[in-house]
């Protein structure tokens, strides 16, 4: 199985084509890769048939997307126009069998958190009402598992409602832990912004990264060094993988991403425009999530996006 990274380009993907041994090649957020699924699509006509070789598309819609991949060209006409579609129904429709799913994830999560303590959310894990339809999704089921592992580790007190900014929480705590460290004479404010505008742009390199800081007023003034501080801070939670060469990864899940972005936008909306303007030759523009282009796209909700 492979699932192609965002930034692989077209020649990359067209070793496909020599695949030897039976392959899914699995591509999500399909609805904003044309380029890459046609780049797919030529692999899979040049590949010689002597194994399996087979395209797995995950998107949020079969919308207008999907009929314009299909008809983009006469090999997409070909290999796509009889290609099924199956829309992914909740992981658990019964809320009485919600549980059991429940408490598989409480399990598995504290398998990777052997520091936590599991005992109290599996205990408490059939008083966990899930009979809201929203626990039919899985993220949202084994992200209320973590929520309530992380939980019972700290303090009782008044928690957020929603379960994104419950995470959230835990997340803002270890952002403030590591810039004590790496960057402690900038503000949370300053941080939290400067995050968020990392979750609504891509990067290629460091210098993009200094020309996203000058972007934001509280780190334009800064020098050059301060700023560079920032990227690493960046950097040390939440690591780039090796081979894509920017200088940061992701926050994950996106929702995760979305809702900080999505707070900072409502404090901000000046922000929004900031990361929309052109600061010089080489900085390309950042564009609406329904816009296709290059990596460089904001990721949030397109309510955010300017008209």
């Amino acid at each position: 199985m492979l699932w192609p990274h965002a930034d692989a380009t077209a020649d990359q993907l067209a070793e496909l084509r020599d695949a030897e041994r039976p392959l899914l090649v699995v591509l999500d957020y399909a609805e904003t890769r044309s380029g890459q699924l046609a780049a797919l699509v030529r692999a899979a006509a040049d590949h010689p048939g002597s194994s399996p070789l087979k395209l797995l598309l995950l998107a949020r819609t079969d919308g207008d997307w999907w009929r314009q991949a299909r008809t983009e060209s006469r090999l997409a006409e070909d290999y796509l126009a009889a290609a099924r579609t199956r829309l992914l129904a909740p992981l658990e429709d019964d809320p009485a069998r919600r549980s059991a799913h429940y408490r598989a994830a409480l399990r598995a999560l504290a398998a990777a958190l052997p520091s936590i303590n599991q005992a109290a959310p599996l205990g408490r894990s059939s008083e966990r009402e899930l009979t809201d339809e929203a626990y039919g999704n899985a993220l949202t089921l084994h992200m209320t598992a973590l929520a309530d592992l992380l939980d019972s580790a700290g303090p009782d007190g008044q928690r957020p409602e929603e379960v994104e900014d419950r995470l959230l929480g835990h997340e803002r705590r270890h952002w403030h832990r590591n810039a004590a460290l790496r960057v402690p004479a900038l503000s949370r404010a300053t941080l939290e912004t400067a995050l968020a505008a990392a979750h609504l742009t891509t990067v290629a390199d460091r210098e993009e990264a200094d020309r996203l800081w000058r972007l934001l007023p509280a780190l334009a003034d800064q020098p050059r060094d301060q700023r560079d501080r920032v990227t690493a801070w960046l950097a040390a939670l939440y690591p780039p993988e090796p081979t894509a060469g920017r200088p940061w990864g992701a926050l994950q899940p996106d929702r995760l991403a979305e809702r900080h972005a999505g707070h900072e936008l409502s404090a901000n909306p000046a922000l929004a425009d900031r990361l929309l303007a052109d600061p010089g030759p080489g900085w390309p523009r950042t564009c609406s999530p329904s816009t296709a282009g290059p990596p460089r796209t904001p990721r949030s909700a397109t309510a955010w996006t300017r008209s």
